[in-house]
């Protein structure tokens, strides 16, 4: 297992202009911007840390959020809940390595597990064949204390 892992397999700039077509949006500067920080991130980013990264002349943020959600509605970018329940968004899987996130309860941490096979592949074939529902792909969020904190959580 890794823990952070990076993205190896995502599309280049000149791709994400052809994913977002496959996907029936425009290709519009903000959604490259955002699709470019998403995917040079090593981690999950909210939409404050989004607006941050962007280099140079800034949108409002109502044009971040706008985009962000017709993103997600498309599956070119997911939504991870922290613990404090805020948003926090990265690239769909559909274009990155198969990846599980670990998400710390007590600092808020969130850790990539890229996995090689996936557990869930049987389940869902035989989901499929048993029920007829055809899965379009799975998210897996394990929730817990990173090490880093479980040391702190003892001592209290």
């Amino acid at each position: 297992m890794k823990r952070k892992t990076e993205n190896s397999s995502t599309p280049s700039s000149k791709n994400w202009q052809q994913a977002l077509k496959k996907k029936n949006l425009s290709h519009t500067i903000w959604r490259q911007i955002i699709l470019e920080t998403l995917d040079s991130s090593k981690k999950p980013m909210s939409i404050m840390e989004i607006y941050r990264a962007i280099k140079g002349p800034k949108p409002h943020f109502s044009t971040i959020y706008r985009n962000l959600k017709r993103l997600v509605d498309a599956k070119l970018a997911d939504v991870v809940e922290t613990r404090d329940r805020s948003s926090q968004y990265i690239i769909s899987e559909a274009y990155t390595a198969h990846t599980h996130k670990l998400i710390c309860t007590e600092c808020g941490n969130i850790f990539f597990v890229k996995t090689e096979e996936c557990g869930l592949d049987k389940f869902e074939k035989s989901v499929e064949k048993e029920l007829g529902f055809k899965t379009e792909h799975h998210s897996v969020n394990l929730y817990g204390i990173c090490s880093e904190c479980q040391p702190t959580i003892s001592k209290s």
